[in-house]
């Protein structure tokens, strides 16, 4: 082998780990989705941001609602939840909190996110009598990892509402 061909054979290995460098480091960017809408009375926004993790992707799920509610409870508003990679979640934690700003409301809400598949991942039932807040904090593990897929509807969030007035409810969950 002459030197010209040997240098030549150097100069294109390492024109392809740096091809694979490139694509890996692509690869690894956090992807996010979201959406917003509104029903009767509520306003809603949500987030999902998917980045490497330890295990497959981090999926990080950010959610607010904004009720003014003049009537009785609103049972059962779900919205599909997007995301863009698929993943294996093995455990979530996070926090969720209500809020009743400046009124004798007692603000009482249960708020789900639930996997395509129907497996609730996380559930919480508030509730805050008059003006003040309140935050649980969320954390579990699964013995058996939950698929997500990726596309529309990969999750699912849904809400109970239990007495009328106005409340502000945020969900903010790490899952990997």
């Amino acid at each position: 082998m002459s030197k010209l061909s040997g240098l030549r054979l150097v100069v294109f290995g390492f024109g392809v780990v740096a091809m694979f460098i490139l694509t890996v480091t692509s690869s690894a960017q956090t992807v996010s989705t979201s959406g917003s809408g509104s029903f009767t009375n509520v306003g809603y926004s949500w987030q999902v941001d998917q980045g490497p993790g330890t295990s497959g992707f981090t999926t990080t799920f950010k959610g607010g609602v904004t009720y003014t509610l003049v009537t009785n409870q609103i049972a059962n508003q779900t919205v599909g939840v997007s995301t863009t990679k698929a993943t294996q979640l093995h455990e979530i934690h996070g926090n969720v909190s209500v809020t009743v700003p400046g009124s004798t409301t007692i603000g009482s809400i249960i708020i789900e996110l639930i996997a395509n598949n129907g497996n609730i991942l996380s559930s919480s039932k508030l509730a805050v009598i008059g003006t003040g807040s309140q935050t649980v904090a969320v954390s579990g593990t699964f013995n058996t990892p939950i698929s997500i897929p990726a596309g529309t509807n990969a999750f699912y969030w849904r809400w109970y509402v239990d007495n009328p007035g106005t409340q502000a409810v945020n969900m903010s969950l790490v899952m990997n």
